[in-house]
């Protein structure tokens, strides 16, 4: 039984500390900011005649838009100044159907102070200038919405323009093992007090269980030695019970023995 309960301790231990290790690894080596994307075409339900609105755009009247979204993290360990990054739209058809574009930067900070956008001289590519990019959002991030006239969004990049910091795409890997780690870690909590409590029940209850067993051991002796011819006296019955006792001794868990000691045997 003990050596299961280490067996399956150490195996899950093992795998919670590679996964903090990779957790780990991802947060303090990579150094590289991240990104997500996520286009909706068609993005009201219904065309806006429909809803009874109406909206122009460049004196051109709108039936629908579609929306383009980029989010920028920071889950490293360190601070990010003065980033500027480019969006470039990736048909020209869509250069004139962009209606708007706009920042929106993390909770608890303010826009002017953080983010603006750069003049640009090509109409397909939009600049902002990110002037702080705190370390370990977490799930906290920098949010670029464009707005495009027509029911069909554009196909988008995003690329960093500031030497030696690069933007990547958003490695999910990262989520689905800080997942794992935290579920992982439950369970070897959880199994850890199963454990713990089952040897303190030991600990508590085995002297009792001893007594009663030895007990039991020199009733018996002790019927078979009346029954029998041999010549056996009181302490050869004796004898017996505390070699019988001596194989039966309790095995205590290190732990409650070094907080409240060894337990005295009850017979």
């Amino acid at each position: 039984m003990q050596d299961y309960k280490v067996s399956v301790i150490t195996s899950v231990a093992s795998v919670i500390i590679l996964a903090l290790l990779s957790w780990i690894g991802q947060q303090w080596l990579s150094s590289d900011l991240e990104y997500k994307t996520l286009s909706r075409d068609a993005y009201l339900s219904a065309p806006l005649g429909q809803q009874g609105l109406t909206m122009y755009h460049k004196d051109k009247k709108l039936d629908n838009v579609s929306v383009v979204d980029f989010g920028i993290f920071n889950r490293t360990s360190k601070q990010f100044n003065d980033v500027e990054v480019a969006f470039s739209i990736g048909d020209p058809k869509y250069y004139d159907s962009l209606v708007s574009v706009g920042i929106i930067t993390p909770n608890g900070t303010q826009s002017s102070e953080f983010a603006y956008e750069l003049p640009s001289k090509d109409k397909g590519i939009k600049k902002f200038m990110i002037k702080v990019v705190p370390k370990n959002l977490g799930k906290k991030y920098f949010h670029i919405a464009f707005v495009f006239d027509g029911d069909k969004a554009p196909p988008m990049s995003v690329v960093s323009m500031t030497k030696d910091i690069a933007i990547d795409p958003h490695s999910e890997w990262q989520d689905v093992v800080i997942i794992f780690a935290v579920m992982a870690a439950l369970i070897v909590v959880a199994s850890s007090i199963f454990f713990l409590i089952a040897d303190f029940a030991e600990y508590i209850l085995q002297p009792r269980r001893h007594k009663k067993l030895v007990s039991k051991f020199r009733a018996h002796a002790q019927s078979c030695a009346a029954q029998s011819d041999a010549a056996l006296n009181e302490k050869s019955v004796e004898d017996a019970v505390l070699v019988y006792s001596s194989f039966l001794k309790p095995k205590h868990t290190k732990l409650w023995v070094k907080v409240f000691g060894e337990r005295r045997s009850l017979i």
